[in-house]
This record gives structure tokens, C-alpha cells and sequence, in this order.
């Protein structure tokens, strides 16, 4: 993240040493406070899309010279900010540690906890398509909101937006959970979801008073800061007073990114989206209808009403039709009878190039936003990733699809194709590497233990 900051210009230990402790104690709490007054907020946005990846959306050479697969053109100019993850299984299933049925509606629930799932009525068919499953666990979205909300400094009016893209009812759409067995059914109504964010909330006139306090809060830093460095200048030496100058300088660079966020609250960087009305074709509709939830994801980070989201592109097994990319059949179609003919690997391919291009879109919306010296998305971390891939069959449990972009704040290093196929990782050990980056390094497992190593080696700055 492109920032400002005052300890790497003149560090808290050579303000001590140069100029005496006595002297310095004044200034000790603005190092301190710099962090929290001239960062952004750290969000997290979880995206999921159904039924898998083609091939076109792995990568060659690993590191941070991978040429994107033919079906990620789209992603070409976001490189330096995306990370492409391979080898990451969903391991305990893999390895017959816990035997689930290899259907959607049992690895839907596993895919954001990582934890095990059961079927809710014992006696229904495990191999049934209209048998639910619900996870022992929460969901890594959950578990930060939570972690957030329980927080006085970065508790918000919303604890979560939780969005759906034509995500019907029924057993495929079990992904988010709260607590263990209760799962939670995204909004899929996008002027409801406008509703709930914008309507009565409008920071301008007021609405959001976790908001304004923390404005007030920053403005407080940096007034007590200022005061603080201008009675330790009167009894400096010139030589002292230039460095002191200097951290003064920074401050009031400060002061002018907290004047741009004050000014933009309710204005350019915080303003309620117009929704576009649907039109066109099946997958015109499904377009435009997730363009609207990725709006009003957006404009929610941007006034502050909630630092986390998840986006659920339809729900798995669905029967979208993509005719804009000349396929005629529904998407799930795809993945089942004869997956490796050249015809379903290219409609596959095809499907990954359309999700790849509302990727995109999120991404350059994200960086429209100007934030702390950078833009949005250098403070936000977005996981992207599917139930299931389609590497060696139908309904794979390797190489679970994982693409991230946004660095958490400067948390995450961007820019590299991660491949652990040598050393295999479950898909929880993602979510401890989310949970670092996102402040909570007390997390070092997450869901099934005995699969679970801990933090992705490499990924963390």
C-alpha cells in the first residue's frame, strides 16, 4: 500500500536516541498514533462462482513471472495485484480423513469453513441432490466480521453484506455460516440490499455514527499530535527542529487525507450507487444484476458501513446459460459426461473468461477509490474461489480454485503464482493466511485441525 509513514522517515527509537528522552516524550505518542490515523480501514471481500474452473485460469511459470492462462486475459493489467494460488486441496476430504459424498450441495458448506459437514436428516440419500448439508464450523467471512464487530475501533453499522447473483433456495447454497449448523441465505434482492446499506444511513446527513466517530477520533490524533510537536520545537536545537519539522510535515499530510476522506464522505467515495435496470439475454441479466451487488459492495466499503462481504455468484449447479460466449447449455453441463472433450474444456474456458471479466470490474472499481495514499483496494483482501474444481474429474477436491487481489493493507504480497503441488496445503490454511493479514494472528488453524498447517509460506509481507 502506497502510504505515508513517519517511522520509516524518522524512526521512534532515533527520535529517543537523538534527542534525549526527556525531550522526546512529548512526540512518543505520535509515532504511536500514525498508524491508526493515516491507514485505511483493512476489509475483506469473499467471491465465490460455481462449478469450477476451465484450465485457462492456471497459470505457467510460478513466481512472479507467471503468464496468465488464456481464459485470464481479462486480469493481464491487474497482475501486480493479483496472486494465483495452485495446490490447494480440500485435504481431509482427499486423503478419506472424513467421508463426504462427492456432491454439491456437501461441498458447498465445506468450501468458506474448511470444517466438516453432515447431512441435517440421516436418513435422507447421502448422494441425493436435494439432501442438506450444513458445516460443523463458521466461515472465514463470519469469524473476521465477528473479530471486527467485537471492536469498538472497528465496529461498524453493518457487520457484513452477504449478496447473491440469482442464488436460489435449496441445498447449494449453504456457504456462509454464523455458527456452527446455521447457515445464512445471501440478500438477492438488489434495491432490498440498497435499502439495507444506504437508505437512512447517508454519513453526510449524520447516519452513521460509527462513522463520524472515528473521524472525530482521527482528528483528535492529529490535533493532539500537532500540539504536541510544536511544544517540543521551542526547546529543540536548529538541528533538532528540522528533523521535528519533518514529522510535523507528515502530520499535516495527514490532515489533508483525513480532510479528503471528511469530504468525500457522502460525495465521491461514499455515494449510494444507482441501480442499472436488467435487460438482454440470461447471461446479460446475470451480469448486470451482479454489477449492481459489486456496486454496492463497493460504495458500503467506501462509506465505512461494513468492512466485510461476501459475494455469491448464483449457486452451484447452476444452469446459466452464457450465450454471449456462444455456449447454448447450461454451465453445470459442462462439468459432467465427457469433461476432458475439447468442446467442454473450451465452454469452460469460456465461462472462466466471463467471470474473469466481472473480476475485473470489481477490481477497477476498487481502484477508482481513492484511500490513504492509495486506493481501495490496497486495503482490501479478496479471495475468490469455487466448491469444487474440475483438474483430474467431475467435482475434483484438487487444486480448489484461489485467486486473490488487494493486499490488506501491504499485508499480502502481490503479484505471484503460488503453486504448492509439491507441498499440498488445505484450502483452511487460506483462511489462516486471510485471518494474519487482516490483523488476527492468534488464528493459526482454521477448521479441520489435523489438515490445517497454518499460515501459506511466501504469501504474508
Amino acid at each position: 500500500m502506497k502510504k505515508h509513514n513517519i517511522a520509516n522517515n524518522y524512526s521512534r527509537r532515533t527520535v529517543i536516541k537523538t534527542l534525549g528522552i526527556t525531550a522526546a516524550a512529548p512526540f512518543i505518542p505520535v509515532l504511536n498514533a500514525e498508524a491508526a490515523a493515516g491507514d485505511g480501514p483493512k476489509r475483506l471481500l469473499i467471491v465465490t462462482t460455481p462449478n469450477g474452473l476451465g484450465d485457462g485460469a492456471t497459470p505457467t511459470k510460478p513466481g512472479a513471472d507467471y503468464v496468465n492462462g488464456s481464459a485470464f486475459g481479462a486480469l493481464n493489467k491487474h497482475k501486480k495485484d493479483i496472486n494465483i494460488f495452485r495446490g490447494i486441496d480440500f485435504k481431509a476430504y482427499n486423503t478419506n480423513l472424513y467421508k463426504v459424498t462427492n456432491s454439491h450441495p456437501a461441498l458447498a458448506p465445506h468450501l468458506l469453513t474448511a470444517a466438516v459437514t453432515e447431512r441435517a436428516n440421516a436418513n435422507e440419500d447421502a448422494n441425493s441432490q436435494t439432501a442438506v448439508y450444513h458445516s460443523k464450523g463458521k466461515s472465514i467471512d463470519q469469524v473476521i466480521s465477528q473479530r471486527l464487530m467485537a471492536n469498538d475501533a472497528t465496529k461498524t453499522a453493518m457487520p457484513f453484506i452477504y449478496a447473491g447473483v440469482k442464488t436460489g433456495r435449496g441445498s447449494f447454497y449453504h456457504q456462509v455460516y454464523s455458527r456452527a449448523g446455521a447457515s445464512l441465505y445471501p440478500q438477492v434482492n438488489a434495491q432490498t440490499l440498497h435499502s439495507q446499506i444506504f437508505d437512512g444511513s447517508d454519513a453526510s446527513s449524520g447516519g452513521d455514527l460509527a462513522l463520524q466517530r472515528r473521524l472525530a477520533e482521527r482528528r483528535s490524533v492529529i490535533d493532539n499530535a500537532t500540539a504536541e510537536i510544536n511544544a517540543v520545537m521551542r526547546v529543540l536545537s536548529n538541528v533538532d527542529k528540522q528533523k521535528m519539522q519533518d514529522h510535523l510535515d507528515a502530520v499535516r499530510q495527514l490532515e489533508q487525507q483525513l480532510a479528503f476522506e471528511e469530504s468525500n464522505t457522502g460525495g465521491v467515495a461514499c455515494m449510494p450507487p444507482t441501480l442499472k435496470a436488467e435487460k438482454g439475454a440470461q447471461d446479460e441479466r446475470f451480469q448486470i444484476d451482479g454489477e449492481n451487488m459489486m456496486d454496492m459492495i463497493v460504495q458500503g466499503f467506501a462509506c465505512d458501513r461494513t468492512r466485510v462481504a461476501t459475494l455469491m455468484w448464483s449457486n452451484s449447479a447452476n444452469g446459466i446459460k452464457f450465450t454471449s460466449k456462444g455456449l447454448t447449455e447450461g454451465h453445470h453441463s459442462y462439468t459432467h459426461s465427457n469433461i476432458f472433450s475439447q468442446a467442454k474444456k473450451d465452454a469452460r474456458n469460456k465461462i472462466t473468461q466471463w467471470y474473469a471479466e466481472r473480476f475485473d470490474y470489481l477490481i477497477k472499481k476498487m481502484k477508482s477509490i481513492p484511500e490513504a495514499g492509495g486506493t481501495m483496494l490496497d486495503n482490501t483482501l479478496i479471495i475468490w474461489t469455487c466448491e469444487h474444481s474440475n483438474d483430474r474429474g467431475e467435482h475434483d477436491r484438487r487444486n480448489i480454485p484461489y485467486i486473490t487481489a488487494g493486499s490488506a493493507g501491504g499485508a499480502i504480497k502481490t503479484g505471484n503464482f503460488f503453486d504448492f503441488s509439491s507441498n499440498r496445503r488445505g484450502h483452511g490454511d487460506m483462511y489462516v493466511t486471510a485471518a494474519h493479514a487482516m490483523g488476527f494472528t492468534d488464528i493459526n488453524r482454521f477448521g479441520i485441525p489435523e489438515v490445517s498447517q497454518g499460515v501459506l509460506p511466501g504469501v504474508l509481507a
